[in-house]
């Protein structure tokens, strides 16, 4: 075997050697970097998806003390409020009313139901009541009628003097004033 003969087999065995590098390398790349490379941009997106949500959450969080302190600060303006009760509701304020008459000095009482209208989200019934009483029993029933435990609106009032010549009837006023209850519509 001489040196051309050499020379030729290994430059067949580089070639073959060249190939078979080749085919590895090709083999390499498509049985292990792609597949390996897709599953790591799918893991990459995941992540990114991850920390976004994570982000989100966080903001979140922070804003939540915050949403309970509204949410306090609006149920106690809620609270404040006098609750808006049903038609069954109307006979017990009338006896409340009835009460309160009762608990002052008052004479020539008059009570009055009006003709109910119909609003948007509630029932008002209203009252025309009038009396006659010293001021100080006048004034006490009327903040009483006011401050009621449901909606109730004064609409008109009117306080006038008694003129009278009896020493034992000054300070005696005449009151006539109009009220409203509201309750909730039993049809809606």
């Amino acid at each position: 075997m001489g040196l051309r003969e050499k020379a030729d087999r290994g430059k067949r065995y580089q070639w073959y050697l060249a190939m078979g590098l080749a085919a590895v390398v090709i083999a390499g790349l498509s049985l292990v970097f792609v597949p390996n490379r897709k599953r790591l941009v799918s893991i990459n997106d995941k992540i990114a998806k991850a920390r976004a949500d994570a982000d989100a959450n966080a903001q979140r969080v922070t804003a939540l003390p915050k949403l309970i302190a509204e949410v306090k600060q609006l149920r106690n303006q809620v609270d404040r409020y006098k609750p808006l009760l049903g038609p069954s509701d109307v006979e017990h304020a009338m006896d409340e009313i009835s009460r309160i008459k009762e608990s002052t000095s008052v004479s020539n009482y008059a009570f009055k139901t009006l003709k109910e209208e119909h609003r948007t989200d509630c029932v008002e019934q209203p009252l025309e009541i009038s009396f006659a009483a010293d001021f100080v029993d006048a004034m006490s029933l009327i903040q009483r009628i006011e401050g009621m435990d449901r909606l109730t609106r004064m609409r008109e009032l009117s306080i006038r003097s008694v003129e009278s010549a009896s020493r034992a009837e000054r300070g005696i006023v005449f009151v006539k004033m109009k009220v409203s209850l509201f309750y909730a519509d039993a049809t809606q």
